[in-house]
């Protein structure tokens, strides 16, 4: 998966901020699905989009922007405030120096796991070294 990297950072800072300990924090896997219902909260991170270009045709340097993708889902029993709360926990423990777009989505439900959802994209600008041909 690309942006591994990435994301095992954010979800190492994610897991060590005391504000987020009652939060799950796992790397999302492609087609995976698996309906259950909620018991805790839990945030999914999953990579949402790269781009990248060479600075020159004779250039193997790579420069662009990429996204991590943030879901998080909270139990109906919890209530719908509960996870505004938290997705403002979750952003600010992700901010750096590195951060240069954020935009979370409207609340959601997701009613296989009696859950509410809410999506926050963090942008970022991204450098690739590749290997000389």
């Amino acid at each position: 998966m690309y942006l591994n990297k990435e994301i095992d950072e954010v979800i190492h800072t994610l897991r060590n901020t005391n504000e987020l300990k009652e939060i799950s924090f796992l790397k999302a896997f492609p087609y995976v699905t698996k309906p259950t219902r909620l018991s805790k909260r839990c945030a999914v991170l999953s990579p949402n989009s790269l781009e990248l270009e060479s600075v020159s045709v004779d250039n193997t340097d790579f420069y662009g922007t990429g996204e991590i993708r943030i879901d998080l889902f909270c139990p109906y029993h919890l209530g719908s405030p509960v996870i505004f709360d938290d997705m403002q926990k979750i952003v600010k423990a992700s901010l750096n120096d590195e951060i240069s777009k954020i935009s979370i989505s409207a609340i959601s439900v997701d009613s296989s796991c009696e859950c509410y959802v809410l999506t926050a994209v963090l942008g970022f600008g991204y450098y690739e070294k590749t290997e000389e041909l």
